[in-house]
């Protein structure tokens, strides 16, 4: 919705105008009255406004009108002929021009020059106005226009998009404005008059509903006017359709403990929260690169992120049956891979017994790295330990070649995330009964489940809790 803020009520209509021009013509008028005269002149008047500077149209017309019914009426109220009439112009004019400037130089204006020519059946009046209290080195008038956009409602993140928006419109926004701006009189008794007078009429009010609507469809507009030498306009934007209530954000990394990642989501969910709550679901999905690089701009920010060496990647999606948007975030060490998970395994005949796993490994380069795992066995309270070298060929797969310390067996490590959520994962012994890989899920943060085999025609499922 398009509003003006500011907007007093008109003092007076033309009528109240008219009544007050009437009135101090009156006693200008006096000494040409003359009884009645049939021949007196009719209807047939046209009016000419040359103006400098330039005044915007709405208040050309509106001067246009009053000057049109002054004259109908100031020239029934003398009744002389048009050869009469022609033989007083100079004084009529005068009159003329000093009644019609009691009522418009509060509002602005003046009329410095009038001139009547009078023909057989008409009379053409050519006003010269230009803004009350003009002089060549300072015409009290609109010469340069200033759009702003308010702060209000507006986080910091959308002050800056809006603003950007805006600056690519300014150009055709400063144009538009041109015509209902430039020349309003800044020295005034009554500014509104004037001003009202362009900002409400129906070209105006049209034009500025239907730009605002473009660059702003989301939201409500509102606009308001100051008028000086340099007319200060304000545009205040507030968020309307279709709010964004709920930021859900999922944490995923091949390199980092859980509880880390659990620093990061309260970052996330935070900058999340100032940016997106409240804001139409719409402008998150136009603005999603922008806010996706502000939030990997938060984590790579955090202290422990620079000391782990992490970089990451988010993703915004707009949910499209509810108010909420689903934040995914990768994060992973350039220096460090970290896991700790338990297995627990359902159906295994090989081994009835859960797993802890522990893994450090350390990157010696983007896609080298250097590991060793320690695998506890909580049911037979056995520890097993594994040394290995591995490569990333690209994110999200590693292999490697390790071996088994404790049983003195070389071993293949395999993992490839098919996405964010699925991931094939194996350990690959000479000896095939020992060997298992699967297709795992992740279900949330801390959990994943999966299906596994040795390659023995044996098949177990697993559940997988990740510290």
């Amino acid at each position: 919705m398009i509003g003006n803020r500011n907007k007093r009520r008109r003092d007076g209509g033309r009528g109240y105008i008219r009544r007050v021009n009437v009135l101090s013509l009156a006693i200008l008028l006096l000494v040409l009255s003359n009884p009645y005269n049939s021949d007196a002149i009719g209807a047939d008047i046209s009016v000419t406004i040359f103006s400098t500077p330039g005044i915007p149209r709405a208040v050309e017309a509106e001067l246009k009108s009053l000057f049109e019914e002054t004259l109908i009426e100031v020239l029934e109220d003398i009744g002389q002929s048009n050869v009469e009439l022609d033989q007083n112009l100079p004084e009529i004019a005068d009159a003329i021009k000093s009644g019609i400037n009691l009522v418009i130089e509060p509002r602005g204006y003046s009329v410095y020059n009038l001139d009547l020519i009078v023909a057989p059946e008409s009379l053409q009046a050519d006003f010269y106005v230009h803004p009350y209290g003009w002089t060549e080195t300072d015409p009290h008038a609109v010469s340069e226009i200033e759009i702003n956009l308010s702060e209000e409602g507006l986080n910091q993140f959308w002050y800056e998009e809006y603003l950007v928006r805006l600056d690519n419109f300014r150009g055709d926004l400063e144009s538009n404005l041109y015509d209902s701006l430039i020349g309003l009189p800044t020295f005034a008794s009554l500014p509104d008059w004037s001003r009202d007078l362009t900002i409400n009429s129906a070209l105006h009010t049209a034009w500025e509903a239907e730009y605002f609507k473009q660059i702003f469809p989301c939201c409500d507009v509102s606009v308001d006017y100051i008028i000086s030498r340099a007319a200060t306009v304000t545009v205040t934007v507030i968020p309307r359709d279709e709010p964004v209530e709920i930021v859900r954000p999922r944490m995923y990394s091949h390199t980092l403990y859980n509880v880390i990642l659990d620093r990061f989501r309260e970052r996330i969910v935070a900058e999340a929260d100032r940016i997106m709550i409240g804001m139409p679901k719409s402008e998150i999905d136009n603005a999603s690169e922008e806010i996706e690089s502000r939030l990997v701009e938060v984590i790579d920010n955090d202290a422990l992120a620079k000391t782990l060496n992490a970089y990451s990647k988010v993703n915004i999606n707009v949910l499209a049956e509810e108010p909420g948007v689903q934040v995914d975030a990768i994060i992973e060490s350039g220096s460090y891979h970290m896991s700790l998970e338990t297995f627990v395994d359902f159906g295994n005949e090989t081994s009835d017994s859960s797993e802890v796993q522990a893994r450090l490994g350390f990157l010696l380069s983007k896609w080298v790295e250097v590991l060793a795992n320690l695998n506890f066995y909580t049911n037979d309270s056995e520890l097993y330990s594994d040394v290995a070298i591995g490569v990333w060929p690209s994110s999200g797969t590693f292999l490697a070649l390790g071996y088994d310390v404790r049983r003195d067996d070389a071993k293949y490590f395999i993992e490839h995330s098919i996405s964010n959520e699925i991931k094939i994962r194996g350990e690959i012994f000479e000896e095939k009964e020992m060997s298992e890989y699967g297709l795992t899920y992740q279900f949330q943060q801390y959990l994943s489940g999966g299906v596994f085999t040795n390659g023995n025609s044996e098949f177990w499922v697993r559940a997988i809790f990740s510290l």
